[in-house]
């Protein structure tokens, strides 16, 4: 494996909580350090070269979110949260959500462990996996707290084939509240 974050939960829940922007990501994807001081850059196709690699990563083996450019590229993403699409950001929230809970069932399994190491490289992970998560849930909800409410389509009349109604794909008709009990679902394993 690449090289191993040395993962530290309060230093950056330190980071996290003063403020989100600090949290330093040396190690994220180029393209993504391209994008720093010009945030409209931050396209779908360029985020999706981005995450995609990692889901692909880490639904081989969960554990690869220890990887340093793997974990820094997820925290520049979600750095940037307030400017992504809500097709990206739920992307990434459902990449966090299926590797902690793939991690939790591993940790399930070999529950009678008793090698110290094997016990703290779960611990960190899990740490790492909660951290990921919280900062993607305040995400989620900063982002739909910006949308309007889903509302169903008007019926009666006017409202049959030829109606305007439709929304623009799954941009329109996102709605979080699947994806957050999920999560809570998942960390109840």
């Amino acid at each position: 494996m690449e090289d191993v974050l040395d993962f530290d939960i309060n230093k950056s829940l330190k980071y996290y909580l003063s403020e989100p922007g600090t949290v330093p990501t040396p190690e994220a994807d180029g393209t993504l350090i391209d994008c720093e001081n010009d945030p409209d850059a931050l396209n779908d196709a360029l985020l999706n070269g981005v995450v995609d690699p990692i889901v692909d990563s880490i639904a081989e083996n969960p554990d690869n979110l220890a990887r340093k450019s793997t974990f820094d590229s997820l925290q520049f993403i979600l750095k940037s949260a307030s400017l992504l699409q809500v097709t990206t950001l739920s992307k990434v929230f459902d990449l966090i959500i299926s590797g902690f809970s793939s991690e939790a069932d591993v940790i399930n399994e070999e529950n009678g462990t008793e090698d110290q190491d094997t016990v703290c490289q779960y611990k960190r992970l899990l740490e790492m996996y909660g951290f990921l998560l919280q900062w993607c849930i305040s995400a989620v909800e900063c982002k739909a707290a910006e949308r309007p409410p889903v509302t169903a389509p008007p019926r009666g009349r006017g409202a049959g084939k030829g109606s305007k109604a439709k929304t623009n794909g799954a941009e329109g008709s996102w709605d979080s509240t699947t994806q957050l009990q999920s999560a809570l679902e998942t960390m109840c394993k």
